[in-house]
């Protein structure tokens, strides 16, 4: 029998202990226990409950002209950006590139390639381009064409490989 009683990550779905910060596993920020409202999930012939995130405020987590970038479920972004392009990836020891590192998000795991994506600003926002990746790159769950520039718009969720993330923009006030 499966157990279904508990707290679990909302990222990798391992049981983790009721206290805790950090997943043992994939490394991911909790929150805390007792203010986090349940959502439940049916795998199999189980429902297991996980967090659910707070709400998501833009206005204080991304600068004016800026680009942030979450995980689906995290209410936190792994980054925010206000530079002309960077690299979604996994990072590697002498890379001169300014690199998104997803390693600790399962990653490797989720077919994430080392130079997988790169998003860029534009003039009318930003782009991101597939590098050529293994596993492909979607936006909004429709895969686009490596090497050819897509835009991004605020909200819209990526797919590398099979990690889903989502991307907020964040225009510059006049």
């Amino acid at each position: 029998m499966e157990d279904t009683q508990g707290r679990f990550c909302p990222i990798c779905k391992n049981k983790i202990e009721q206290d805790v910060v950090q997943c043992a596993y994939c490394g991911a920020e909790m929150e805390p226990a007792e203010s986090s409202p349940l959502t439940t999930e049916k795998i199999a012939s189980a429902t297991i409950a996980f967090p659910m995130p707070p709400p998501v405020k833009t206005d204080l987590l991304i600068p004016d002209g800026s680009i942030a970038v979450f995980l689906l479920d995290m209410s936190k972004p792994i980054a925010v950006y206000a530079i002309d392009e960077f690299i979604l990836g996994r990072a590697s020891e002498g890379s001169l590139e300014e690199i998104v590192d997803l390693t600790p998000y399962g990653a490797f795991s989720s077919g994430v390639s080392r130079r997988h994506a790169m998003i860029r600003r534009k003039k009318t926002g930003y782009e991101i381009i597939d590098l050529d990746s293994t596993n492909g790159t979607w936006i909004n769950e429709k895969r686009i064409t490596p090497t050819k520039a897509y835009a991004l718009t605020n909200g819209s969720t990526i797919r590398l490989g099979q990690l889903r993330l989502q991307v907020l923009i964040r225009e510059p006030t006049t």
